[in-house]
């Protein structure tokens, strides 16, 4: 019987229906989470760097109550998930490949494939460079994707990003892999450094101070800046992705506006390499698309409902 664990449904404002346990991918212990009662079909949520399931209490109600069961996990090295080093504060990944060994422990898990109906993935952020992989190598087979700031490329002004791979290189030959990213307050989580006013992620104030909270009540769920090793592997892997053609099914692709995380070209580009995927560009939004202010939540979700509606789902 798979071991169950903690899951904070009040603190996510998520349906109490929800259930964790852990899963094991390779020898790293992994947090998953399933909500079964939904018979439409099945949700599957792959989140972005330093997130975790809590965090999308309220888009898991929103699709329960649109009649889908919904699944996701903590990736390897956050959220409640096992970390690989003794600085838990450092996002650090060996490598990109990783993460797709966290979807097939994942999608191979009984509670997981017990889900009903046609698929559907939902992808945030480093969650879309993950999904985008797992599409392009058929681990996954949704009948429908939707992302959102899909990280294909870092945003970075061009001394920024020369200046960064000086890092990386010097990082790799002499065993720095493990350092923190040059950051101002790299061991603290962003929201609990950074004021409300200036931050890159919403300008819904309310889903700032939820955040906080998330943070404050179990802080477990914590991440700091990520290492140059992570660095380095996310910049080999968008750039692999770069020059792989898009994955061939259907796929909404929701970018902000004032998008000032991953870089909005790369996102372009992905779009227009397929006839099949459909860009919508939210004027105001910033990177978290799904805790933006109310009326910017409002036009998202009226496009996931109709793209759901047009493919079938």
């Amino acid at each position: 019987m798979t071991e169950s664990a903690p899951l904070y449904n009040e603190l996510a404002e998520a349906p109490e229906t929800g259930r964790a346990f852990w899963l094991t991918s390779g020898r790293r212990r992994i947090r998953a989470a399933i909500w079964d009662e939904g018979t439409r079909g099945t949700v599957l949520i792959f989140t972005g760097r330093t997130e975790y399931i809590e965090k999308y209490g309220r888009v898991i109600s929103l699709l329960v109550e649109r009649g889908f069961s919904v699944a996701t996990l903590d990736w390897r090295g956050q959220g409640l998930s096992e970390r690989p080093l003794g600085d838990r504060m450092k996002g650090h990944v060996g490598g990109f490949a990783a993460y797709q060994r966290d979807i097939g422990a994942f999608l191979a898990a009984p509670q997981v494939m017990a889900l009903p109906g046609r698929r559907v993935l939902i992808c945030h952020s480093m969650g879309g460079c993950i999904g985008v992989r797992a599409l392009l190598d058929e681990l996954v087979e949704p009948a429908a994707t939707i992302m959102t700031a899909p990280m294909l490329g870092l945003a970075m002004k061009p001394i920024t990003r020369l200046a960064a791979r000086g890092m990386i290189a010097f990082a790799r030959r002499f065993g720095f892999e493990t350092s923190f990213t040059p950051a101002p307050h790299a061991s603290r989580p962003y929201v609990l450094h950074q004021d409300f006013e200036g931050n890159v992620l919403t300008g819904d104030s309310d889903h700032y101070e939820w955040f906080r909270k998330h943070l404050e009540a179990e802080s477990g769920f914590g991440l700091g800046a990520p290492t140059l090793g992570w660095m380095a592997e996310a910049f080999d892997e968008t750039e692999a992705l770069a020059a792989a053609p898009a994955p061939s099914g259907p796929m909404l692709i929701m970018l902000g506006g004032d998008e000032a995380v991953v870089e909005p070209t790369a996102i372009r580009s992905l779009a227009a390499k397929s006839p099949v995927c459909r860009l919508m560009e939210i004027k105001g939004a910033r990177h978290e698309i799904f805790f933006e202010t109310p009326l910017i939540r409002q036009r998202a979700w009226a496009g996931i409902d109709r793209f759901l509606v047009e493919n079938g789902v």
